[in-house]
């Protein structure tokens, strides 16, 4: 698969465009199970807001970008410089690390998400990113490969204690974990509301913030016609209470409320068919 991947890295970039429109066409077509998935969560999201041609615009446009998100991560692999990539907001993220006590970047799987923390990486930044294994073993194996190629360090949820221990352990050296915040996060996680639906979102962060006193930072990619747009926001204060639940609970839907602006201004470029609401 990688030696595919490569032969698709050295596309001019006219023809990756094309060759991934056409691939994510056939993929909308096919697959049909997540296209009723990415069709539900638009209703939900949405409701009367849009109409079913405008969902269905979106959802067929969310195909194309989907394959064309991963044939730019062939290219990146192959030559960064492939992919014009804009920073905004590198001053917050520096001024956050001068604290000293490591930093939280909170995003979803928006845009180039992958992409997106390689720059990072690529920029100098010791960055970390947290997330599941997947269930498909040769397709994890397949995406392992990927991140080391990119100086991504995975840090995987499971096993818990671990887990915990090694987050711990990047923030003691001040340096980055991202963190998507935007997937459903079971019996583990908080009800807050996205896009005026309940849904289960993952409190780590904010716990680990409360505990370590390191900054929280919003950061999105999106595409913006040719060009990504990669912004840093400056660190968006934690709320405060006496009852700790409820601080967890305001403060997870802060963010998230920040993560829906980013979707509502771009629905093509986030993830709609991983069943969020559950």
């Amino acid at each position: 698969m990688l030696r595919i991947s490569g032969l698709i890295a050295f596309f001019p970039n006219k023809t990756s465009v094309k060759f991934a429109r056409t691939i994510g066409k056939i993929a909308y077509f096919i697959f049909k199970k997540k296209r009723r998935i990415a069709m539900n969560n638009l209703r939900l999201a949405f409701g009367d807001e849009k109409s079913a041609e405008e969902l269905e615009r979106i959802a067929y446009q969310n195909a194309q970008e989907i394959c064309r998100c991963g044939i730019e991560i062939f290219k990146f692999v192959r030559s960064p410089t492939k992919v014009e990539i804009t920073i905004n907001g590198k001053e917050n993220l520096d001024a956050a690390l001068c604290q000293g006590n490591g930093i939280f970047l909170i995003s979803a799987h928006f845009g180039n998400f992958p992409v997106m923390i390689a720059t990072l990486a690529q920029q100098g930044y010791k960055v970390h990113t947290v997330m599941r294994s997947m269930h498909d073993l040769k397709a994890e194996d397949f995406f392992v490969q990927i991140r080391k190629r990119l100086n991504i360090s995975s840090i995987m949820l499971q096993p818990r204690r671990v887990s915990i221990q090694k987050c711990l352990a990047v923030l003691r050296k001040n340096m980055i974990l991202v963190i998507p915040i935007d997937q459903h996060a079971g019996a583990g996680g908080v009800f807050v509301r996205f896009f005026a639906q309940a849904a289960a979102t993952p409190v780590g962060p904010i716990v680990f913030a409360l505990r370590t006193g390191a900054p929280i930072l919003p950061v999105f990619m999106f595409r913006d016609r040719e060009e990504h747009i990669l912004t840093i926001e400056s660190a968006t204060e934690l709320c405060s209470g006496d009852n700790m639940k409820e601080v967890i609970k305001e403060t997870m839907a802060k963010f998230t409320k920040i993560v829906e602006s980013y979707v509502r201004r771009y629905p093509e470029q986030w993830n709609w068919i991983h069943k969020r609401w559950k």
